[in-house]
């Protein structure tokens, strides 16, 4: 009896502490869904958008697709408890690069690497590695700069990049409230996939952020 009440125990507390992994990441999920609704970007859009109406029509018609498109997928990830595939995540990357190349024109320079897409990502995990190396890399910098996203794999993962040559951050000291989301991508990818996240940054260079997934997740 006093073994079978210990093992019954130990179930209750396993059963406990998958519930409570199960919350946290729901919580982490809202966290990153309310750090992506960004009021600056949405004014920015609308205002890009308005000013292309009179002089390029036909283009301001495509920057309203790529923007409804891009709030549609957003909106869909709060819904979303299991990952998505890298083409759909990568879409959604593209519409959110198509606006900001809009915006900053000449300044930002967009390249695109991809070997490999057969794979499964968290919601939104490339999107804020994309959008940090926009904000914080490429719109401070003087020059322009570039924004690469890279994929490939080998025998055991597959490797996402995201990399930009902008004014780079040291990452020895504490990650801010502004790289909220790179906390929450990496316990969402260890936690959703087994996957993860490294972050090399050299100020004044650029920052390189790497996501791995293994490709046997048991």
């Amino acid at each position: 009896m006093i073994y079978l009440n210990v093992q019954k125990e130990r179930i209750v507390d396993a059963e406990e502490a998958r519930e409570a992994a199960k919350a946290e990441l729901e919580r982490e999920k809202v966290k990153v869904m309310l750090s992506q609704i960004k009021p600056h970007f949405l004014f920015n859009t609308l205002n890009i958008i308005r000013s292309l109406i009179t002089r390029d029509p036909q283009t301001a018609v495509d920057a309203i697709d790529h923007f409804a498109d891009y709030l549609r997928e957003n909106m869909t990830s709060l819904e979303l408890v299991r990952c998505v595939s890298f083409t759909e995540e990568l879409h959604h990357v593209e519409n959110y690069l198509y606006i900001e190349k809009l915006r900053f024109q000449d300044h930002l320079n967009v390249e695109y690497d991809i070997n490999s897409v057969d794979f499964l990502v968290p919601p939104l995990s490339l999107q804020i590695l994309v959008e940090n190396a926009v904000k914080h890399g490429i719109s401070p910098k003087e020059e322009s700069g570039y924004v690469r996203i890279r994929t490939t794999e080998d025998s055991d993962f597959f490797m996402v990049v995201c990399e930009d040559d902008g004014v780079g951050f040291d990452t020895e000291k504490k990650i801010s409230m502004d790289h909220v989301g790179l906390r929450n991508t990496r316990m969402r990818l260890n936690t959703m996939c087994k996957g993860e996240l490294i972050i090399n940054s050299t100020p004044g260079v650029g920052t390189k952020s790497v996501i791995l997934i293994p490709k046997c997740q048991k």
